[in-house]
């Protein structure tokens, strides 16, 4: 994983890999600087893919129970009690490599998934 550069916003873009070794591939993901140098950066982040969704997601922890960056970021921001049983947090563009507190919100399931793509029709 590569140290942040600085940024007009200061937004801290961090490159990561996937942890099981199948995948080459590196993802840029984007978090508050201010997080990334008080608390984040202290992890080590991988890129895993959700079985249920198939979207991929940053991490650190255990492979297996997965800590999701979206999650710690929207804590820290509004507290560790801060997320209800019965909501979870939403990526407001639905880009999970946006990690921005700015682009974080509770959501119902039923809710966020009003933010997944559509599948596209052929004529």
């Amino acid at each position: 994983m590569k140290h942040p550069s600085s940024k007009k916003e200061d937004v801290a873009h961090v490159e990561c890999y996937y942890l099981d070794g199948r995948r080459k591939d590196t993802r840029v993901f984007l978090v508050d600087a201010d997080l990334w140098r008080r608390k984040l950066s202290q992890y080590h982040w991988y890129l895993t893919v959700n079985a249920k969704t198939r979207k991929t997601y940053v991490a650190c922890g255990d492979y297996q129970h997965p800590w999701y960056l979206h999650r710690m970021v929207y804590q820290l921001v509004h507290g560790a009690d801060s997320i209800p049983a019965d909501k979870i947090v939403d990526h407001c563009k639905g880009n999970s490599f946006d990690n921005r507190a700015s682009q974080l919100q509770l959501a119902t399931r039923s809710e966020n998934s009003f933010n997944k793509e559509k599948p596209r029709k052929f004529d």
